[in-house]
C-alpha cells in the first residue's frame, strides 16, 4: 500500500502545462516527542512528507506555524486549517491538496450573465451565469433522478457535473458508488449543448472524528489506539481530524482565438443543459484515474 501511495503522489504530482495537482503531507511534533527512526523514514520516503518540531505548549504559536505553512502550500486558498489546539497536542498530521486547471474550452466572460437559481421550492437566487455552447460528453439517468455531463480541463482531468431533479439531490448522493460512475461511463455519448453553468466558490472544514467512527475506525480516539510505529515511549491518540476545502470555478482560462465546430452549431438545433438546482461536482483525473474532490452546490451565492 505504501509503494502504491507513493507512486500515485509522484504521477499526480508530475507538472503539467495548465494544470496543477499538488498534493503533499506534513507532520508537526512536539519538541520533547521521540519519534522513531523508522517512521521518519516510511513517511518521508513513500509519502513525500515534510517533519517540523512544534511548541504545542503554546498552542497559539503552533496554530500560527502550522496554518502559515498550509497557507503557503496551498497559494493561500486554506488560511486557518487549524484552530483550539490543545497543549496535549503530541503529533498533527495535515494533508493537502491544491488543484488549479484551464478548461479545455474556456468560457467567454463576455457572456456570462445575470440568472436565476432554485435553492429549493421556495427559494430563487440571482447568480453569475456562465454560458457555452459545445459538444460535451452526456447521460441521462433513468434509474436515479439525475443528468450527467463531463467538462474537461486541458491535460487529462475532467469535472463532473451531475444534476438532480429538484429535492432530489440527497437521493442521487445516496446512490453514488463505483458501479454507478462506471455505468455513466460507458453508457455516456457525445451531444451539443447550451450550458449555463453558475460561477460558484465553496469552503468547507469538516470535523471528521464522527465520520471516521462510522468506518469502524473509532479505535484511534481512544487509550487503545496503537502508534507504536511512531514513538515507543509514549501512548498516543488521536483527538481530532480536520478537512478543510476550497473550491473555485469560473471562466478563467486562455480565450480561445478562433471559434470551434461546435460553436458554429445553429442554437436552435440544441439542446440545453441549465445548472439552475442544487448540483453536484466531481473532479477527477484521467491517468491515474483519481478523484481529488466531490462537492455539493445547493446555494451558488454562499460561500
Amino acid at each position: 500500500m505504501h509503494e502504491a501511495f507513493e507512486h500515485l503522489l509522484q504521477v499526480l504530482n508530475r507538472p503539467k502545462s495548465n494544470l496543477k495537482v499538488k498534493i503533499g503531507n506534513a507532520v508537526f511534533v512536539e519538541d520533547a516527542l521521540k519519534i522513531l527512526d523508522s517512521f521518519t523514514q516510511e513517511i518521508e520516503h513513500h509519502y513525500h512528507a515534510e517533519i517540523f518540531p512544534s511548541h504545542f505548549k503554546n498552542p497559539a504559536e503552533a496554530e500560527k506555524q502550522i496554518n502559515d505553512y498550509v497557507s503557503n502550500k496551498t497559494d493561500g486558498k486554506i488560511q486557518e486549517l487549524v484552530k483550539d489546539l490543545s497543549e496535549e497536542t503530541k503529533l498533527l498530521l495535515i494533508n493537502y491538496i491544491v488543484f488549479k486547471a484551464e478548461w479545455e474550452h474556456p468560457f467567454s466572460s463576455h457572456s456570462t450573465y445575470s440568472g436565476k437559481f432554485s435553492v429549493d421550492d421556495n427559494t430563487t437566487v440571482e447568480v453569475q451565469m456562465m454560458y457555452k455552447t459545445d459538444e460535451y460528453i452526456f447521460f441521462k439517468d433513468e434509474k436515479i433522478p439525475c443528468s450527467v455531463l463531463q467538462l474537461p480541463y486541458k491535460n487529462n482531468a475532467s469535472m463532473l457535473l451531475i444534476v438532480p431533479e429538484l429535492g432530489k439531490i440527497h437521493e442521487v448522493e445516496e446512490a453514488l458508488s463505483v458501479e454507478t460512475l462506471k455505468r455513466w461511463k460507458s453508457s455516456a455519448e457525445k451531444r451539443f449543448f447550451e450550458l449555463h453553468l453558475p460561477k460558484f466558490s465553496i469552503s468547507s472544514s469538516l470535523k471528521l472524528k464522527d465520520i471516521l467512527t462510522d468506518m469502524g475506525m473509532g479505535i484511534i480516539f481512544t487509550d487503545s489506539a496503537d502508534f507504536s510505529g511512531i514513538s515507543e515511549k509514549s501512548r498516543l491518540k488521536i483527538s481530532k481530524v480536520v478537512h478543510k476545502a476550497v473550491l473555485d470555478v469560473d471562466e478563467k482560462g486562455t480565450e480561445a482565438a478562433a471559434a470551434s465546430a461546435a460553436e458554429a452549431v445553429l442554437t436552435s438545433l440544441m439542446e440545453t443543459f441549465n445548472v439552475d438546482r442544487p448540483f453536484i461536482t466531481l473532479i477527477y483525473s484521467e491517468e491515474p484515474y483519481s478523484i481529488l474532490f466531490m462537492s455539493r452546490v445547493i446555494d451558488p451565492t454562499e460561500k
